[in-house]
């Protein structure tokens, strides 16, 4: 019962993270935002929610004195390995993808300085409150460039008509802030479920709750982001 539990709670994650990217997506088209945008915030938030959710509970979890810390850095970990290992590796076993060189050194970046961010304030076993600031203040900040940069963006397609931009959705607002604001209820309702019956397997098993969220929590969270792939490959999306 505790493995169909789990698995109903990863579904949960899943299904409720479809429905914030969906909602997500939909707005993006409103305001016509182009695609490499729209998967470096939009896709990337909405697919990575099951990851912060399941981080986020087992916070509290912790605070609450459930000791939780090796599911949570397991499942960083597990994931970020799932989605540069797992889903980009097939994502290009499937179909070349064009890459923009400038983009990638500049987001490149910022991806690399955050994983060595983490293995430095990780040196002394604990990541803490103040670690956790540093962290967020980082990720806001590349928000923001990145948002500045897709600006200065939209303004040199509209002359040159190059870059990819979403078309205008007919449907109406109020429907896709419905199925974002679902897909966040699910979501919160499915990760408390993941962490309580992770800690279950891994006192079942007699495995450390790390490993359980490198390889159960981790690269089942990451699912999500893979099937955002192959659904923008078979789209010729690949942007995104």
């Amino acid at each position: 019962m505790t493995y169909i539990l789990f698995v109903v709670g990863l579904l949960g994650l899943w299904a409720g993270a479809d429905a914030i990217t969906r909602g997500s997506l939909g707005i993006a088209r409103k305001f016509r935002l182009s695609e490499a945008f729209v998967g470096m915030t939009i896709l990337a938030l909405g697919t990575d929610l099951p990851e912060v959710i399941v981080s986020i509970t087992g916070a509290i979890e912790q605070r609450a004195g459930v000791e939780t810390a090796g599911l949570v850095i397991g499942n960083i970990i597990g994931s970020t390995m799932g989605q540069i290992g797992l889903v980009l590796g097939i994502a290009g076993v499937l179909k070349v993808l064009e890459i923009n060189k400038q983009e990638i050194i500049s987001n490149g970046s910022a991806m690399i300085a955050a994983a060595l961010a983490f293995w430095l304030f990780a040196q002394d076993g604990f990541i803490s409150p103040t670690d956790g600031l540093f962290l967020l203040a980082g990720y806001v900040l590349y928000l923001v460039l990145l948002s500045s940069n897709e600006r200065k963006l939209s303004k040199l397609a509209k002359k040159s008509k190059k870059k990819k931009l979403f078309k205008r959705d007919k449907q109406v607002m109020w429907r896709h802030v419905l199925e974002l604001l679902i897909g966040l209820v699910v979501v919160g309702a499915t990760s408390h479920l993941v962490i309580t019956q992770g800690l279950i397997i891994a006192e079942m098993l007699e495995i450390s709750q790390m490993l359980v969220g490198i390889i159960m929590i981790g690269l089942g969270t990451s699912l999500p982001e893979l099937a955002v792939s192959f659904n923008a490959i078979f789209r010729g999306s690949t942007e995104l």
